[in-house]
């Protein structure tokens, strides 16, 4: 039998199904009411016309019976491959399209409003299904080889719906316990910025052109066609993300008085403020100890060649940024395919047009505009992964060739976690991934072999240990000279909101005078420890609910919305993902809910079915950091930005995998992997030796040294900002300087007026709030301290520019210093302002 001919019952069957959505189609024209409140049969020229298309599809379905003269046409159309390619695709992007429409209308079903009359009452419902009626009746005439011989293959059916399984029996129980529904704490957040259905169709289009144009997927890699996707996806990152103007929000505001230009604000100021006493020869504000250490080096190093302009910092930080989507390509070509890696960066690309676009409504939103650590985490966990899937997948083989890859892209990763630690410290449960992977994947089953394989295997693991010790171990020994301890961050930081978090018996966590970081460091550990022993079942109740807080939100990356009041919308507009899950539309919610999970399923069954093992590295990965993201009584909100990237491996492998399908459908022959070949092509022929290997580690040697070094690096810029000096400077005598206990000279920087009644939006910044009187606030750099002065005016000064020195008399008030006076020197000019009054000006 000719397979390009369909069987008779196929064909039936299908024009079939295509009458049926018609007849559907023509009752729904004729019936439904066309606006609210309107009764049957009311004729009108809009129910006329909503009749055509049904009836136009009735006369298709005879036109196209088997036989007739436009059957043998159409055959004859779609003879090409490519033809039948294009056909299938289209017909795909046309259903969805048209389901679209009604979906969302009906997400405000009930009310009453000109955009439900006009979307809901004008027959949405009839061209939904006169599409797919349609669909339906040309199916036959663009799928090869015939449909009674198109499978599923067993091993992917059994991943997805253990998968399907598995997210049912969370779900459940999630239901029945409430855990992850309620808001614990403070630190509850919502889902961050999700993908928009657009940016699931811009994806779906471009792997149609590369599909059509370029050809289907290989299980060979071009070192230098994977090179020139990376830099095309690079620069198209840039281009994007730099077109598009800063979104003022709360992390932004807009440019205040005295400058009106850009400062970051509250963590943003937080990062940015390190970074300024970095560069201006200060260390990290003297001996502190920072969290998230290489990225306020990086900040730094940023403010060398672009100076100390906020946009020109953002555009820096941007050109490194813009290499996540590079490294997401890189994961998901390893996993599944180079069209599931093009896919998967182009959704994560456009979802940060939509977190730069929606900062002046959403919450808690991180993109790259702003001064977070979310990102770099990101980028350095991408780069972690990569390194980890190479380094799985180099263990298949025991050739000399392999071991010395396998020995590369171990210390890779090993140095990569050191790296993504260095910027968020509980990356470092990511090691939980690397070490098991090494020892246990593709471990042989003969015991002989296996003993022989032993030794490499803890070989690379001491090499994974030796990337991670020589990135982190020059911060630790430094930190250890200034606290006693080898610690990330400074007591009062992670480790003091850890003890706060904890503290359930109500311990002392005070500092005493005269403690130490080291001493005081090991208080807050053991109220942990005690904490821990005497109230586990409380503990863990709000860290389970925390990790299925995160993980719901997670699930959320795909569109779910409760409301949606005009087509515009759908390019962003509103926070719907911080609506919560009780919404008007609890039904639709939930089905969000379930697309999400099933096109999580096909894409994590088609990635483990095309590669084994390795590709389900990133989701353990996502379940992971939100476990430890939870441990803290943190969840959601931010906090998923470092690893959410995983989730569009899968969407991308989704789609990949689909419009793999219809090429297939169409008559193309792909060459695919092969189940014995699970863990897919070689990696190349690259040469890698002992050369490597040094190169690398002195790499990462460097980088770690180069966060101590930096504190001293840098000339100091004040050199003398003492009482004496201050005193002088503002015409002090020396009863008059005793009166002030704070009196010293500083640079001053992200200096900010607020009029009386007015201050940042929804703020609780001491100085920064709504508050009753005209203030100036800025930021101190100073080698004796570095803080935060209010200087209360009524009205904006005329001269105070960013980065002047300042020489400041005044009271320290809790978190603030309350200034008296203030004189500031720059650009070669001078001006004293008193406060709630001003000088006159010398020059």
């Amino acid at each position: 039998m000719d397979r390009d001919r369909e069987t008779p019952s196929t064909a039936i069957y299908f024009q079939a199904l295509g009458i049926f959505f018609s007849l559907m189609a023509l009752i729904l024209a004729l019936f439904q009411p066309l606006r609210v409140g309107a009764g049957f049969w009311t004729f009108s020229a809009t129910r006329l016309l909503a009749t055509l298309l049904p009836v136009g599809v009735l006369v298709s379905a005879w036109s196209v019976r088997p036989a007739s003269a436009m059957n043998k046409k159409l055959c004859a159309l779609l003879e090409a491959e490519s033809r039948r390619f294009d056909l299938l695709c289209g017909l795909a992007l046309m259903c969805v399209l048209a389901a679209l429409p009604p979906l969302f209308a009906r997400l405000r079903f009930g009310t009453t409003g000109d955009f439900v009359d006009r979307v809901i009452y004008t027959h949405a419902d009839t061209v939904a299904l006169s599409v797919w009626g349609l669909a339906a009746l040309i199916i036959p005439f663009a799928l090869r080889p015939r449909l009674d011989r198109i499978k599923f293959d067993p091993r992917t059916l059994r991943i997805f719906f253990g998968f399907i399984a598995a997210t049912g029996s969370i779900a459940f129980f999630i239901r029945r316990t409430g855990l992850g529904l309620t808001k614990e704490n403070a630190f509850w957040g919502e889902p961050t910025v999700p993908l928009l259905e657009i940016h699931f169709l811009i994806a779906f289009l471009i792997l149609w052109f590369v599909q059509r144009f370029v050809g289907g997927s290989r299980p060979g890699f071009s070192g230098r066609a994977d090179f020139r996707i990376g830099l095309a996806i690079y620069l198209l990152a840039v281009l994007i993300w730099l077109s598009i103007p800063n979104r003022e929000g709360f992390f932004s505001p807009p440019g205040r008085a005295p400058n009106f230009e850009l400062y970051p604000f509250s963590d943003g100021a937080f990062y940015g403020h390190y970074a300024r006493a970095l560069i201006n020869g200060m260390g990290y504000k003297g001996a502190d100890i920072p969290p998230r250490p290489l990225y306020i080096l990086t900040l730094a190093l940023c403010h060398l060649p672009f100076g100390n302009s906020y946009p020109a910092v953002v555009f820096c930080q941007t050109l490194i940024l813009a290499l996540i989507p590079v490294l997401i390509f890189r994961v998901g070509n390893e996993l599944h395919s180079r069209e599931a890696g093009i896919a998967a960066a182009v959704l994560y690309l456009f979802r940060e047009v939509h977190a730069i676009n929606a900062a002046p409504y959403a919450h808690n939103v991180s993109n790259t505009k702003y001064f977070f650590a979310d990102l770099p985490a990101a980028l350095a966990a991408a780069f972690f992964f990569w390194m980890t899937i190479r380094l799985v997948r180099s263990l298949r083989s025991d050739t000399n060739s392999n071991a010395a890859q396998s020995a590369f892209y171990a210390l890779m990763s090993g140095g990569a976690l050191g790296l993504a630690a260095l910027i968020r410290t509980q990356s470092l449960f990511l090691i939980l991934i690397a070490l098991p992977s090494v020892l246990f994947v593709n471990f042989r089953k003969s015991s002989e072999r296996r003993l022989r394989s032993l030794p490499r295997r803890l070989g690379l693991a001491a090499l994974i240990f030796l990337g991670v010790i020589l990135t982190v171990s020059p911060w630790l020994i430094r930190n250890r000279a200034i606290a006693g301890s080898f610690v990330f961050d400074h007591p009062r930081t992670q480790t003091g909101e850890l003890a706060a978090s904890y503290n359930i018996g109500g311990l002392d966590l005070t500092r005493e005078p005269d403690m130490s970081d080291g001493a005081y460091q090991e208080k807050l550990s053991a109220a942990i420890r005690l904490n821990l022993i005497r109230y586990p079942d409380r503990i863990a109740s709000f860290v389970t609910a925390h990790f299925f807080n995160a993980l719901i939100a997670s699930v959320r990356l795909f569109p779910i919305r409760p409301a949606l009041s005009e087509y515009r919308e759908l390019w962003g507009g509103t926070p719907f993902w911080e609506t919560g899950l009780i919404s008007e539309s609890p039904a639709l919610v939930a089905l969000g809910f379930v697309i999400s999970c099933l096109l999580l399923a096909s894409g994590i069954a088609a990635a483990v079915r095309w590669r084994g093992f390795p590709a389900g590295l990133p989701l353990i990965g996502l379940i992971l950091f939100h476990f430890s993201t939870a441990l803290g009584r943190y969840s959601a909100g931010r906090y998923l930005i470092p690893l959410d990237w995983a989730l569009f491996v899968y969407f991308g492998a989704a789609l990949a995998s689909l419009t793999f399908s219809l090429r297939r459908a169409s008559g193309f022959q792909l060459e695919t992997v092969d189940s014995s070949a699970a863990q897919g092509p070689a990696l190349g022929n690259a040469r890698i030796g002992a050369k490597s290997l040094i190169f690398a580690a002195g790499t990462f040697l460097i980088i770690g040294c180069a966060l101590p070094l930096a504190a001293k690096a840098f000339p100091l810029t004040l050199p003398d900002s003492s009482r004496t000096t201050a005193a002088e400077k503002l015409a002090l005598t020396e009863t008059a300087a005793a009166r002030y206990d704070y009196l010293g000279g500083a640079i001053a920087i992200y200096p900010r007026y607020y009029e009386a009644g007015s201050g940042e939006p929804e703020s609780a910044k001491a100085g920064y709030g709504t508050a009753p009187e005209g203030r100036l606030m800025f930021l101190t750099l100073a080698p004796e301290g570095f803080g935060t002065i209010r200087l209360s005016l009524d009205e904006a000064p005329d001269f105070f520019p960013d980065n002047a020195t300042v020489w400041v008399a005044g009271s320290l008030n809790g978190a603030v210093t309350d200034a008296a006076l203030v004189l500031v020197e720059a650009e070669g000019r001078s001006k004293l302002y008193r406060a709630s009054s001003r000088q006159s000006e010398t020059d």
